[in-house]
């Protein structure tokens, strides 16, 4: 079966918004606070300059002067402008009507606002329409996922980009698709949260800067992208090496790890084509009246049945009779059984 290609883009950012960039200007709100409550309520959108109640999400940083000096996360929103109602992780200072609210992404999320998407030449699967986030309502369960790599820059040091260097994240949903579904612009969510998204890695952040980022498809069991060449999608030749830094971090240290058991625990199904060599113990747990679980060993040249030892669902070990007219060489140590006869090789 052929490989599915990823395909991929860059976006030209006219504004984002996070924890630390565009901070206080994203989203603006009124509402109604008690004393010593953790719940605003009569919550409704500020004016047509800042995002609204649509926009929030669970997970952002709240501020108000008065009963939230210092930001509180949102835990819970439920509503719509002018009777939305939010939860926070905090308690308000004061009891006030109609306050002004100001709301930031929290930690590992962002919004782009008019982010302009570039594509190869010739390519028509990817579009405003074609790009969706897992959390929009045009997503379609097992589609490949989308994610996005920004540039990063360190800690105390946020205007200096680290080039070469990027952080992925996975798109939520898109707010918006400002040129229709066909054309190249899209308001978008990002975030880190859920699976191998990587975010930022310890000691590093948002470049001040930022104002191009690039967009790719993903693999749905790993959340790797291609690789390509950056130039055919109009941004600098580092971007397009940024998937490729993802999977050796992500990946390939897994893969070639053999201490600590980083590749294991495994969970799933797994094809061994080959020797496999165990030294130490090993353990099968089979759980009890569940014959789809059993453990048995196969034989490929077997005419019948192709089990020659089987351990059931309630624990008992079986060994698989052949025909009565077959009779095997005498092994010392072998046992082997027919339908009325049972062997032992014995000297």
């Amino acid at each position: 079966m052929a490989t599915e290609q990823l395909l991929f883009g860059s976006v030209t950012i006219s504004t984002i918004f996070t924890e630390t960039l565009g901070n206080n200007q994203f989203i603006r709100l009124n509402g109604n606070t008690t004393n010593s409550s953790n719940v605003i309520t009569n919550v409704a959108d500020n004016g047509v300059n800042y995002f609204g109640v649509a926009e929030l999400k669970v997970g952002m940083k709240l501020i108000s002067n008065g009963p939230f000096s210092t930001k509180v996360t949102i835990t819970s929103i439920s509503g719509t402008s002018p009777n939305a109602t939010i939860e926070v992780d905090g308690v308000a200072a004061s009891s006030t009507t109609g306050n002004l609210l100001r709301v930031d992404p929290g930690p590992g999320q962002a919004f782009i606002e008019s982010g302009s998407m570039s594509y190869p030449s010739g390519q028509t699967d990817i579009n405003a329409s074609s790009v969706t986030g897992s959390n929009d309502p045009e997503y379609v369960a097992d589609d490949l996922q989308w994610a996005v790599a920004v540039p990063v820059s360190k800690d105390g040091a946020l205007s200096t980009q680290r080039i070469g260097q990027f952080a992925q994240f996975s798109l939520f949903d898109v707010q918006s698709r400002p040129n229709g579904v066909s054309g190249g612009l899209i308001n978008m969510f990002i975030t880190s949260s859920g699976g191998d998204m990587n975010g930022f890695p310890d000691g590093y952040n948002w470049f001040s800067s930022t104002s191009q980022c690039i967009i790719y498809q993903v693999g749905s069991e790993n959340k790797v992208g291609p690789m390509f060449n950056a130039s055919d999608v109009a941004i600098s030749d580092a971007f397009g090496f940024a998937p490729g830094q993802v999977m050796a971090g992500n990946i390939m240290n897994t893969l070639t790890s053999g201490s600590s058991g980083a590749g294991f625990p495994f969970t799933g199904s797994a094809e061994i084509t080959g020797s496999l060599a165990v030294t130490g113990s090993s353990e099968f747990t089979i759980p009890v009246g569940n014959e789809a679980n059993n453990f048995f060993i196969k034989s490929g040249s077997a005419a019948n049945d192709p089990r020659v030892f089987n351990v059931n669902g309630e624990g008992t070990i079986q060994f698989y009779a052949q025909d009565n007219a077959y009779t095997p060489t005498a092994v010392l140590g072998g046992l082997y059984f027919t339908s009325a006869s049972a062997y032992i090789g014995i000297e």
